[in-house]
């Protein structure tokens, strides 16, 4: 993962979650960076790429039972909602708003329950944040 590439992924992260204390932490012997809030770390992003096509996934690890509460913890000021997946029980969908963000799964290995959030980021998500910026500023006045 490339410098410019981990700044915009941190911006984008950022504004989805509404915390400016995020940090993405790049790791170059594997190419993927930490996702950290202070000294903690949250999760991981990996660079993925299909012929021409680069996108990234954005993991989020939790380790406690309440993931919800967890999640309203972490990031307080974001109005979000779980809903149920048709028919599916391994799984919940997290939602902003109306828009569909990413799956939460749930893993129970050996009795030792854990969630993780995995989010999509498409390159185009981070080219359109550009684009979105000079918008709101022109209607700013």
């Amino acid at each position: 993962m490339k410098p410019e590439e981990s700044t915009s992924l941190e911006e984008y992260i950022r504004k989805l979650f509404l915390h400016d204390a995020i940090e993405l932490l790049r790791r170059p012997q594997d190419g993927t960076a930490d996702v950290c809030i202070g000294d903690y770390t949250i999760g991981k992003v990996t660079r993925d790429e299909d012929d021409e096509d680069t996108s990234y996934s954005l993991q989020l690890s939790i380790r406690q039972d309440d993931y919800d509460q967890y999640l309203r913890t972490l990031f307080p000021r974001l109005d979000f909602e779980i809903r149920k997946r048709p028919q599916k029980d391994d799984s919940v969908e997290f939602y902003v708003g109306e828009e569909f963000i990413g799956v939460l799964f749930r893993a129970d290995e050996n009795n030792d329950v854990s969630y993780w959030l995995e989010i999509a980021i498409l390159e185009f998500d981070l080219e359109g944040e550009d684009e979105d910026e000079d918008e709101d500023d022109a209607d700013a006045f």
